[in-house]
């Protein structure tokens, strides 16, 4: 796992404060099962270039983590996925003699599946619930390489294979309004930093029943610095109450087709597209569709839109500051936020959906992730022009790994 992730939840969970323990000493009725789906999903895409006196240092890095819980009766099953790609080249430039080079690459991915709780807590005094649940903890396999050029010669190491265990993803999401249903809780809220990581988490549940548990509980290992995504009211795009998907049920949300489902991101003219000072725009077209040709009846409500480690004034260096040189321009049926970096929008025929990239540098550059939400709440990652292409778009296209 790298820097950037570890120190982006930290900073995050300094938010939260003592919080969570405060809301303990609630009396919030704890008696009723609900039954639905959670869905929370992890984009990181971190790339950059600083130069600091003779040393030179790029990196390119990415992970995507999701994790997908079918509740039933306050009983979930969830499944975990996660993937990642790490690159850092340092270049240490001497004035006489050869510059030292060091590379360090590291890749992996894994998953699992478990039993986690799920609680609502309803405040009817404060007209606000509280959703927690757990995680499970998963596995994943890592590749380790180094290679490294000093004084004319090469040292490679490489193949390190290792499994290692990772914590499960916790869910903690206070201060939700009620609603106009108390039988029903819906949500999104939404975590962007430093225009490199991007949390969502969103939910749907009904209420199915009575319990026979009263008082306060807390999910399993929850604690309040084991969550990256505790203090929604922190949030940028915050946009709690919104419908992420539709028909949520004890057996909606199943997976059972999610491999047959794909979206295809389509940017006009993509091979030859550049950016421009004075305003270039980009179309881009979505399409949700069966994969292999088989038809598919999964239809998406919405699409997430995201830019990420987007240049400023031409620069991908983590010290640039002020309006990123790519945005999103605003549409009638589209949200905007965090600078034009990230768009929510709806899909009115299930199907596709259209929205244009706006150029304010000649030297512009990013990385485009977009998402379909299906009406069951599963979230389909975009792949670039065809099946199995890249879920991680550079724009303009000569921008490569």
């Amino acid at each position: 796992m790298n820097k950037f992730f570890i120190s982006s939840i930290t900073m995050t969970l300094l938010l939260l404060g003592s919080g969570f323990l405060k809301k303990e000493k609630n009396h919030p009725a704890f008696e009723d099962q609900w039954s639905g789906y959670v869905v929370f999903t992890y984009t990181m895409v971190d790339k950059g270039d600083v130069t600091e006196g003779p040393s030179r240092t790029k990196w390119d890095k990415s992970k995507d983590a999701t994790m997908f819980i079918r509740v039933t009766n306050n009983k979930g099953s969830a499944d975990v996925k996660e993937r990642f790609s790490n690159w850092e080249q340092t270049t240490v430039t001497y004035l006489s003699g050869p510059p030292t080079i060091q590379t360090k690459k590291s890749h992996g991915s894994g998953g699992g599946s478990g039993d986690v709780d799920v609680w609502v807590e309803m405040n009817n005094e404060t007209g606000k619930y509280w959703l927690k649940t757990d995680g499970p903890d998963y596995e994943v396999q890592k590749e380790d390489s180094l290679i490294q050029n000093s004084l004319g010669t090469t040292i490679i190491q490489s193949g390190n294979n290792y499994s290692a265990q990772q914590p499960g993803f916790p869910v903690d999401a206070p201060d939700q309004p009620i609603g106009n249903s108390p039988n029903e809780v819906k949500g999104r809220y939404v975590i962007m930093s430093s225009r490199t990581h991007y949390v969502v988490v969103s939910w749907d549940l009904k209420k199915t029943g009575k319990s026979q548990m009263q008082g306060t509980h807390n999910p399993k290992n929850q604690n309040p610095n084991s969550n990256p995504n505790s203090n929604p009211n922190q949030n940028s795009g915050s946009n709690s109450g919104n419908n992420s998907g539709q028909n949520s049920g004890p057996n909606q949300g199943q997976q059972n087709n999610f491999d047959f489902v794909e979206l295809i991101v389509t940017p006009e003219n993509y091979d030859a597209w550049l950016p421009a000072a004075g305003g270039g725009k980009l179309k881009v077209s979505l399409e949700v569709r069966g994969k292999n040709g088989v038809q598919s009846s999964s239809r998406a409500v919405s699409f997430e839109l995201a830019l990420f480690s987007t240049s400023i004034s031409g620069s991908t260096s983590t010290a640039a500051s002020g309006l990123p040189d790519l945005r999103f321009l605003p549409q009638t049926n589209a949200v905007l936020s965090n600078q034009d970096q990230l768009m929510t929008m709806t899909c009115a025929d299930g199907r596709t959906g259209e929205f244009l990239i706006d150029s304010h540098h000649s030297s512009a550059s990013t990385t485009l992730v977009a998402m379909a939400i299906l009406a069951d709440g599963r979230r389909i990652k975009g792949n670039l022009l065809k099946s199995g292409g890249p879920t991680e778009i550079p724009i303009p296209k000569m921008i490569t790994q």
